[in-house]
């Protein structure tokens, strides 16, 4: 793990990331609400993107990241903690992995990323359907009663499951701040309700959607129409651990496509 100290808002923050350095060609994860950088651990691993250039990376208030309790935590301050690591990297060709909230981030900051690629949407919030799990419940929270309650409450259900994929999940989520989850979590509802996500999606000339296979998404499947898509079979919401050989041959599969 590297620690990178970016500049923020009159202040230095550290930024935790996983980085490999391969080729002129970079893949960098996004990770989605309440999760860290080791969503996408086994990245390193896979022997498809072995040709890559990887970083994995904490956004602030998660994970191993700066969490100051001072910060509003919306997507677009994240976005330009996205924008600095890229630059701080000399990366000049990148291709985003976007995850759920990663999604959103991610989005917002491709107006000022010319070196994008291409986009890679796995399952990240576009429309305001996208926030129906989770981020919408806990924003209509009282911030001080989720940090008090809520956001025990909420990884405790996670744990309750005794599914291996929310048991990461839970994991990742006491390892951040629940300032900033709440905090995220608020602003995630604001930009999936406010249809500019699903505008700038459909903006990006090179892009991709990838969904897990017990997530039908209806909602989503009038507009994936002329979009390259890809389903991970035997798998939701997080593919990368349920089903990680199938999630990244989609991917090595669209980045030969995206050349």
């Amino acid at each position: 793990m590297n620690d990178y100290k970016i500049p923020f808002r009159n202040r230095i923050v550290n930024i935790a990331a996983n980085v490999r350095t391969h080729s002129d060609q970079w893949l960098v994860f996004l990770h989605g609400l309440g999760c860290t950088k080791a969503a996408f651990d086994t990245a390193f691993a896979a022997k498809e993107l072995e040709d890559f250039s990887l970083c994995a990376f904490d956004f602030l208030g998660f994970g191993d990241s700066d969490a100051p309790n001072d910060l509003s935590y919306e997507l677009n301050d994240q976005a330009e903690i996205l924008i600095a690591l890229i630059n701080q990297l000399s990366i000049k060709k990148v291709h985003l992995v976007a995850h759920s909230m990663g999604g959103a981030i991610g989005l917002l900051a491709t107006e000022k990323l010319p070196e994008l690629v291409s986009f890679i949407n796995v399952e990240g919030n576009l429309l305001n359907e996208d926030c129906g799990i989770v981020s919408r419940k806990i924003a209509t929270q009282k911030e001080e009663d989720f940090i008090r309650t809520g956001f025990h409450e909420f990884v405790q259900s996670l744990e309750a499951t005794k599914q291996d994929d929310l048991l990461h999940w839970a994991k990742w989520c006491r390892e951040g701040s629940p300032i900033a989850f709440h905090r995220s979590a608020c602003s995630l509802v604001t930009w999936s309700d406010s249809g500019n996500l699903f505008s700038i999606f459909q903006a990006i000339q090179n892009k991709a959607y990838i969904r897990g296979e017990e997530n039908l998404q209806l909602y989503l499947q009038p507009h994936l129409d002329g979009w390259h898509s890809y389903v991970i079979p035997a798998s939701g919401h997080f593919m990368m651990l349920e089903n990680a050989r199938s999630f990244y041959t989609s991917i090595a599969h669209w980045l030969k496509q995206s050349k």
